[in-house]
């Protein structure tokens, strides 16, 4: 059947991606690298939402329908891994109300809708029928301990001015962390440049104790004079005839 073909081949893509089996090319991004700059901002909003609101780790991580569809049909994206270098420790939460628009959006959605099935977990929003997933998070968020992945335009305008919850979002085919717009972000320390000096001093003081050291095997130790007997000088007979002749 399609359900079950299909499935069969979105979990073995995705077991073989997630075990770094699937080579990376121009649409998945295999690589997670977060430089400094990047951590230090994520850090400071994060600091941001600890201070104010009191959201701390493990974080509870609501996923959008469009959010999850982009990031494991469109651009084969790895949020989970990103989750775990930016917020070290998290879960995965989804409600009712995501499943069932989920659940309508087709057969395009059908991956999209298992992998919220098994990679997340299902927490009660309160709706005994289904309404829109927008007006369901909107009425989570005013819990504590929550955190948004959202690519819907309506639902990242009101977050962004509540400015209470965490939001990410996926510019450039790379998850982001928003900022807040009442959080004035300093500049990042410049890590850079004292691990290039540190750098070369390692490297200026390596160089050093090489020379030291072939410095110390060109050093010969001076040789021990060897002791000689005196030298006996040897008289050829003819010499000493000629002399006892004329002795004589």
């Amino acid at each position: 059947s399609l359900v079950g073909s299909e499935m069969c081949i979105r979990d073995r893509w995705y077991q073989r991606r997630v075990r770094g089996l699937v080579p990376a090319s121009s649409n998945i991004s295999m690589s997670i690298n977060i430089d400094t700059t990047l951590r230090h901002r994520y850090n400071e909003i994060l600091k941001y939402y600890d201070d104010k609101f009191a959201i701390k780790s493990p974080y509870q991580i609501i996923i959008c329908p469009e959010f999850l569809h982009e990031c494991l049909v469109v651009q084969k994206l790895l949020y989970q891994e990103f989750f775990s270098r930016i917020l070290k420790k998290f879960k995965i939460f989804s409600t009712k109300c995501i499943s069932a628009e989920l659940r309508n959006r087709g057969e395009h959605y059908l991956g999209t809708f298992l992998a919220s099935k098994t990679e997340s977990s299902t927490i009660p929003c309160g709706h005994d029928s289904p309404v829109s997933y927008v007006d369901c998070i909107l009425g989570l968020i005013t819990k504590p301990h929550y955190v948004v992945a959202t690519l819907n335009d309506t639902l990242r305008n009101k977050l962004t001015s509540l400015s209470i919850v965490p939001l990410f979002n996926i510019e450039n085919g790379q998850v982001v962390l928003e900022k807040p717009p009442a959080l004035h972000l300093s500049e990042p320390p410049k890590l850079e440049e004292e691990f290039v000096s540190k750098r070369q001093n390692i490297r200026h003081n390596k160089r050093k104790r090489a020379e030291k050291t072939k410095d110390a095997e060109k050093i010969e130790q001076p040789k021990k004079k060897r002791r000689r007997g005196k030298k006996i000088k040897k008289v050829n007979d003819t010499t000493s005839q000629s002399i006892v002749i004329e002795n004589s």
